[in-house]
């Protein structure tokens, strides 16, 4: 029989090398793929850490600055809240005020900006965390509790209309309170002067309120004039003895004064007190008072000052034994021939001294003032919140101890005072 070879052997074999070389190639390549795949989850993962490495960096000088910038304004804070300063017996006027200023300013300024970055770069945890509160907040309750919340508002707003609550709640115009007596109403319009070598017709001194409430029988005050000291003297309010007063203007504060009461200008929307002092402190303000009698008729009733200071910027100047003359520059309120703080500075431009410049303002901030301020002394003008502000006394009561009283410098009345100060400071 003849050796026959079938073909189909052939083949079938044929097809299987094929088969085996295609499965040997696909595994190659699919071992080459994954290879490929961590190499490029591995470059991937590498970018991820250095982008985090890169985030976390910026993340830590962020903070870093928030720390600096909080601190630095922290700080310059405490030192321009002079009531606190003062309190640890630190003078404001030793110290650099316009460059801390500065330094609290553009320390806040920077610390927005890094707080803006904090946020941005935090923004998805800030926003989950946000989503998270809000899907355990039961929506209906939450609505009803905002429109509770509104309409407690829209009631609150309606009852502060009310003037009767406005008077509880808030100290009203025209009005003056002493302790252990009662608050008191009054009619500027009715009130005449018992200074009449001081104030023109129609204004008139805190002093002058008590003596119209005792005309009114509305209060029974005992008082008398005391030429040693140039000023009226409360012996007793309703048998209550040893009385002193605590005043500002719109836009005030509570401070302390050393300041005759009978010299205080009246000024609409202004906060007046009487309160009860001690019997020794009010003889120590009695006894300054008498000293700058004295010193006034020593120099046949001229106002002679002892020392007249000026801190500026950068100078520091102080003048012994300045005569003071009256420059009737606010005649409209008061008796000309009446001498002020601002003209101290005025009569120092005078005698060549200095150069000066004044400026009226109706209005500092929201506070109503009508008053002339020192603009600038010299080559220091007034810019921003930085100025020349002042006090005068007894070197006793210095600063707000008693001396340093927010009166215009053009209604402030002296007598032959101690020592007058006027200083640069920003605020």
């Amino acid at each position: 029989m003849p050796n026959i070879t079938d073909d189909r052997d052939d083949t079938a074999s044929e097809n299987d090398t094929r088969k085996k070389d295609t499965e040997s190639k696909n595994e190659l390549e699919d071992v080459f793929d994954k290879e490929v795949s961590e190499d490029d989850e591995d470059l991937e993962d590498e970018e991820t850490q250095q982008n985090k490495i890169k985030k976390s960096t910026v993340k830590y000088f962020i903070d870093l600055g928030l720390v600096i910038t909080f601190t630095t304004t922290f700080v310059t804070g405490i030192i321009k809240f002079s009531p606190l300063t003062n309190l640890f017996g630190v003078n404001q006027r030793t110290l650099p005020m316009l460059q801390i200023s500065l330094l609290h300013d553009f320390g806040a300024i920077i610390m927005g900006f890094l707080i803006l970055g904090h946020l941005f770069l935090n923004w998805s945890w800030f926003a989950n965390k946000t989503k998270k509160g809000c899907r355990k907040i039961d929506k209906g309750k939450l609505a009803t509790k905002l429109l509770a919340a509104f309409i407690v508002l829209i009631i609150l707003a309606l009852i502060l209309q009310s003037p009767e609550v406005q008077r509880l709640l808030f100290f009203p115009d025209n009005a003056i309170m002493i302790d252990g007596v009662g608050q008191f109403e009054y009619s500027s319009k009715e009130i005449t002067s018992m200074r009449p070598d001081i104030f023109t017709e129609g204004h008139f001194s805190v002093f002058d309120i008590l003596a119209y409430l005792d005309n009114q029988s509305k209060i029974d005050m005992n008082y008398h004039f005391d030429d040693t000291m140039n000023t009226y003297v409360i012996d007793d309010i309703n048998g209550k003895e040893n009385w002193w007063y605590m005043a500002y203007y719109d836009g005030g504060w509570p401070e302390d004064n050393v300041f005759r009461m009978d010299h205080y200008p009246y000024k609409d929307k202004m906060y007046i007190r009487m309160e009860r002092e001690s019997e020794d402190t009010l003889n120590k303000y009695h006894d300054i008072f008498r000293s700058e009698v004295e010193r006034k008729s020593r120099d046949d009733g001229k106002v002679l000052i002892g020392s007249v200071i000026i801190r500026g910027t950068r100078d520091e100047l102080i003048f012994h034994d300045v005569k003071v003359t009256p420059h009737n520059l606010r005649y409209d309120t008061l008796v000309n021939g009446t001498v002020t703080a601002i003209d101290v500075i005025m009569s120092l431009g005078d005698a060549g001294l200095i150069t000066y410049e004044l400026q009226w303002y109706n209005t500092v901030g929201t506070a109503t003032v009508k008053n002339y301020f020192v603009q600038k002394i010299n080559d220091d003008e007034l810019e921003g919140r930085c100025g020349f502000v002042y006090e005068a006394g007894s070197y006793n009561y210095s600063g707000f101890r008693g001396n340093h009283i927010h009166i215009p410098p053009d209604i402030r009345v002296i007598n032959s005072p101690e020592y007058v100060e006027y200083f640069w400071i920003c605020i």
